[in-house]
């Protein structure tokens, strides 16, 4: 994460100098990155098989990950608000379901598992991501900004906002990477004892 806040940090300071302001806007390349980063995720862990989540575990994931990815496409959103809100209800539903009737092997997955500090702060940064959103609305009301601060400060803000949204793919990714590693390993790690056990039998 520290490598994207240097990043953001610096498009920020550098926008609309060297950098051009349309990298940060609507349609953007970033913008546009992260829908693609999103879809990735989806589609690599609907590829992938990972041994603690189910298929319908999976599958609201994905629509999930899918949601996020029209959410960032605004215009999708607009004209189509309706049918995206529906599946992302219904899937949400489902996996608070399932983290309820699963909370205690959730809270010594939390302890163990790599990907839940991938999750913890998949969490922390669409909240900063969500205020930082509306933080200039918030400030031109109270006139908190002088007139020649707000140039940099309406880039700054908007480049940590975009970048830190462009960051959730990434982490999501990152999380089912994993996941997918930790479970083989798990599984693995199941199997030592078992294939110790047979070599002595056989040694026997």
């Amino acid at each position: 994460m520290l490598v994207f806040g240097f990043a953001a940090a610096w498009i920020g300071l550098n926008t609309p100098g060297s950098i051009g302001p349309a990298v940060l806007e609507e349609s953007g390349p970033v913008e546009k990155s992260t829908v693609l980063l999103y879809l990735a995720a989806a589609a690599c862990l609907a590829a992938v098989r990972v041994a603690s989540l189910s298929r319908l575990d999976r599958t609201a994931i994905c629509i999930v990950l899918v949601a996020f990815a029209a959410r960032e496409a605004d215009g999708h959103l607009a004209h189509h608000g309706s049918l995206v809100f529906a599946p992302i209800a219904v899937a949400g539903a489902w996996l608070a379901r399932r983290a309820w009737s699963s909370r205690g092997a959730l809270r010594a997955w939390w302890q163990w598992r790599p990907e839940a500090t991938t999750l913890l702060t998949f969490a922390a940064v669409i909240g900063t991501a969500i205020v930082l959103d509306q933080l200039p609305a918030v400030l031109a009301d109270q006139d908190a900004l002088g007139a020649r601060s707000t140039g940099l400060y309406r880039y700054l803000v908007l480049s940590f906002e975009e970048v830190l949204e462009l960051a959730l793919p990434v982490l999501a990714l990152l999380g089912i990477v994993q996941a997918r590693w930790g479970g083989n390993r798990g599984a693995n790690g199941a199997n030592h004892p078992t294939r110790a056990a047979l070599s002595a039998r056989a040694g026997s």
